[in-house]
């Protein structure tokens, strides 16, 4: 596995317009010595571009179909082909309709504005699924969550799939039990762009943001969050995240028990500014065996405590 501690918190080459980050990386693998290449592609999706992480290749995907959801005007029939003209009504029939594909394509769903009640947590039935609502403000996902109330709000689903989700607004209700609002595992890759994460009026969060077991999480373009989780991200077994040059705003007060926890060889690389608009309490960061977290400037200040590093971790 590559080692990401020598990325130096000033980045290498940033391409802005095509949102491409290019860094060095320490005690890199023959094949991956020189640079890695990572980052969502100008239209919003991941697709457009090679990934190479963890010792994991990336490859660009090619659409094999896409599907148009209107809670308002669509209709969930079996004989509507789900496109602009004859919209599906709900997410999870259109995740009922995908074919499986192969790993060099990946499936599109439009969300038309509206609020969409529904839980389409391990709905994903291909590997590649990117779901795009038409903007944060406007397409709102409601999500009352599972009968055991434990389960992510978004997550990758499959094993080795990629997921995409972009400019949504998700809102769980009710009480959980030890959940976790975004949750990538088993060597996926998740993208959030544009999400709003919504968390008031719901309890029982461990985190906003969880990477593990060789997974990796890229979090881009304006991205919030609102109330209150144990954690902010959560970085663990292997896992890896990084906060892309747009940062994350924290609305309104919150409390978190470590705004970020990175364990057993996690990696993280913060390039935006993680901001607040309200007061935060608790602990910067907790990086221990062997967590590796550059970005530590980006970090905000407001009431939280010094961060600790303890067991090979290290933060710079």
């Amino acid at each position: 596995m590559s080692d990401l501690t020598g990325i130096d918190p000033v980045l290498a080459n940033t391409d802005l317009v095509n949102r491409n980050i290019i860094f060095s990386v320490k005690d890199a693998t023959p094949t991956q010595k020189g640079v890695d290449v990572k980052r969502i592609s100008g239209d919003g999706t991941f697709f457009g571009q090679a990934l190479m992480w963890n010792d994991i290749t990336w490859a660009p995907r090619s659409l094999a179909g896409y599907y148009r959801i209107d809670p308002i005007n669509g209709e969930d029939n079996p004989l509507s082909p789900g496109d602009d003209t004859h919209p599906f009504k709900t997410i999870n029939y259109a995740m009922g309709r995908i074919s499986p594909v192969n790993m060099s394509q990946y499936t599109q769903i439009y969300l038309n504005d509206g609020i969409y009640h529904e839980n389409i947590v391990d709905k994903v039935v291909t590997p590649n699924v990117a779901i795009k609502g038409n903007s944060s403000d406007n397409s709102l996902v409601v999500i009352a969550g599972n009968p055991d109330m434990s389960s992510p709000i978004l997550s990758t689903g499959l094993s080795n799939g990629h997921v995409s989700f972009q400019n949504l607004t998700v809102k769980p209700s009710g009480s959980y039990t030890s959940a976790s609002a975004v949750y990538a595992t088993q060597n996926t890759y998740l993208a959030l762009s544009n999400v709003n994460i919504d968390l008031t009026g719901a309890s029982g969060f461990n985190a906003f943001l969880v990477s593990q077991n060789n997974a990796y999480m890229d979090v881009e373009g304006s991205t919030t969050v609102r109330g209150n989780a144990n954690d902010l991200f959560y970085v663990i077994n292997n896992g890896s995240m990084i906060v892309g040059a747009e940062g994350i705003t924290i609305v309104g007060n919150a409390t978190y028990g470590n705004l970020l926890y990175i364990d057993m060889n996690g990696k993280m690389y913060i390039s935006g500014n993680i901001t607040n608009t309200g007061v935060l309490n608790g602990k910067k960061y907790d990086v221990r065996n062997n967590g590796d977290l550059a970005g530590v400037t980006k970090l905000p200040t407001s009431n939280l405590t010094a961060g600790t590093v303890a067991a090979g971790g290290r933060a710079n």
